[in-house]
């Protein structure tokens, strides 16, 4: 027999799973008493449970004052975020919420409505989930609104702190449809839990995102969506926490480009799109696909994707100290890009692909690592001019562009694969560019008195297969495909320390303005498998990695 007591709105104790034994009349009136103190808690407003068993649960007492609310169902939720108090306003979920049997509450219609997430004005204040769940919640948005030109999609639009929350199967469909606006641009942002957060602590996100973007839509056009969150910064300044979180979400965009000749940017992150805080203690395991209809005359698209992040940025101008930081977080999962490459401008298209983050700047990072296969198919190539350009395909097994990051006690382990058919060849000049790194595609470093290590104590493991039957060119490094200051004369390799790869090229660096990079760090995999060995003699094997029988190290 148990006695469960919801959070409440009073600052009343809580109880959870509390058992009692009735042994006796006097125990028995003890749980009464307990019950009906609990009860009070909160306002009369919603219904209570009631039974006359003495295995009786106390309801969720929906209601509050000040600035503190207790929310039991999505009316609360609604309700209570609209208050006074702005940033103040605290929300405290007080029961597991199932949408799918709340009836209309099952299904948040955006259509026809200018909406800021959930909430049609956003909610800047605190939500404590308070390890409740909310299950089997539909999001639909088709980016109807009267103001189009900045659409928000998510459980929160723009919120503040967020934790101790799961949402489980949530589905958030964005099926945009004709756009009417004056403005130049288009910006979609989508996000689980929010499209913005200052804070997102000890959340749990399964489900999917869907966004399909059609024809009709002729502005420039930009995505921005995150398993958790599509945080877009107002300034890198705009700090960030994302924290013992994990995000089992599947991210999916079609894209069908408009014949009018717009441009498409498409940023994917599995956690989150930009980030510019703290990542720690965190996951994301969902697949991310993208697939684009190129028409005859389409200028260009570019599409960037991370495992946790799209971009992670520090600070502007002098990067003076490391500002982005992931520690001890991970992804593990699939990418998979298709797209027709019909252009006939002398734009190039760029796919950039990553483990972790796509593009990041002034960061530090740590303990990480990112298991990933990627795919990449062009059924159709088609560019019928002879000044169309090539199509750029990067892949990196952490960073796709990695600026100024040290990198320490991290790996790697993925396969890229591409797929592409030739239509034909013009000038004999490449049509198709690939850019594959071990730990990253591009590297910049840049000579910093506090820097003593760029890459240290990691390592990549990797297979490349390409079958693309068009001209190609390209590059494989093994742990930099290109690696550079702004200085080409003179590059850092010593800061590249105790760090190797297996399987790849025979290169440490595809790509480099100097001839000088060291090919010594390449090892067998079997190298991997012995902790008292070189190279791996030196890692910490007591703390941080551990040995697998006949497999590569990984991080504890």
């Amino acid at each position: 027999m148990g006695l469960v007591a919801s959070r409440a709105s009073r600052g009343c104790t809580v109880v959870n799973n509390y058992s009692l034994t009735f042994r006796n009349a006097f125990r028995l009136l003890l749980a009464f008493f307990l019950v009906q103190d609990l009860s009070g808690c909160g306002s009369s407003s919603s219904s209570t449970n009631s039974s006359n068993s003495v295995n009786a649960v106390a309801s969720c007492q929906s209601g509050g004052s000040g600035n503190q609310y207790t929310v039991c169902n999505l009316n609360d939720l609604d309700q209570y975020a609209r208050a006074p108090g702005g940033s103040n306003t605290i929300l405290v979920l007080g029961a597991d919420i199932d949408a799918a049997a709340t009836g209309s509450g099952s299904y948040v219609d955006y259509k026809g409505v200018s909406r800021k997430g959930f909430l049609p004005t956003g909610f800047t204040g605190t939500f404590e989930g308070s390890g409740h769940s909310i299950a089997n919640l539909t999001i639909y948005a088709d980016g109807t609104d009267s103001n189009p030109e900045m659409y928000d999609v998510g459980l929160f639009g723009r919120a503040g702190a967020i934790s101790n929350l799961t949402l489980s199967n949530v589905k958030v469909l964005v099926p945009l449809g004709n756009v009417s606006t004056s403005a130049s641009s288009y910006f979609v942002n989508v996000g689980t839990l929010a499209t913005q957060a200052s804070l997102v602590d000890s959340c749990q996100v399964s489900g999917t995102i869907e966004v399909t973007v059609p024809s009709t839509i002729s502005l420039q056009f930009f995505l921005r969506a995150g398993g958790l969150l599509a945080l877009q910064p107002a300034s890198p300044q705009e700090k960030v926490s994302i924290q013992n979180s994990k995000a089992s979400v599947n991210i999916t965009a079609n894209v069908a480009q408009s014949p009018s000749g717009n441009q498409e940017f498409i940023y994917l992150g599995g956690l989150v799109e930009a980030a510019s805080g703290l990542i720690a203690n965190s996951a994301a395991t969902g697949n991310i696909t993208v697939n684009v209809t190129q028409p005859s005359n389409m200028q260009q698209f570019f599409i960037q994707v991370g495992g946790l992040a799209s971009e992670d940025y520090g600070t502007t101008g002098t990067y003076a100290g490391w500002q982005g930081t992931i520690e001890s977080s991970s992804y593990s999962g699939q990418m998979a890009v298709s797209f027709n490459s019909n252009s006939a401008t002398n734009d190039e298209d760029f796919v950039m692909l990553a483990g972790l983050v796509g593009e990041i700047m002034n960061g530090y990072v740590s303990n990480s690592y990112a298991k990933a296969s990627y795919k990449v198919v062009v059924p159709s190539f088609n560019r019928n001019t002879s000044n169309a350009a090539g199509d750029f395909v990067d892949v990196g097994g952490l960073f796709e562009q990695m600026f100024y990051t040290p990198t320490e006690n991290s790996y790697a382990d993925f396969s890229a694969t591409y797929t592409a058919t030739d239509a034909k060849a013009y000038n004999n000049s490449a049509e198709f560019y690939y850019r594959v790194g071990g730990i990253a595609s591009r590297a910049f470093w840049e000579p910093l008195p506090s820097m003593t290590y760029f890459l240290k104590n990691s390592f990549a493991n990797f297979t490349f297969q390409s079958n693309a039957t068009l001209n190609q060119d390209g590059a494989l490094g093994g742990i930099f495909e290109y690696f550079s200051d702004n200085d080409a004369t003179s590059l850092p390799y010593s800061l590249i320390q105790n760090s190797y790869w297996s399987g790849g090229p025979s290169g440490m660096c595809g790509e480099v303005p100097i001839a000088n990079c060291d090919d010594t760090k390449r090892v067998s995999e079997s190298q991997f498998y012995s902790a008292s060995s070189a190279p791996l003699n030196t890692w910490d094997f007591s703390t941080l990695w551990q040995t697998q029988a006949q497999g590569l190290p990984v991080l504890r």
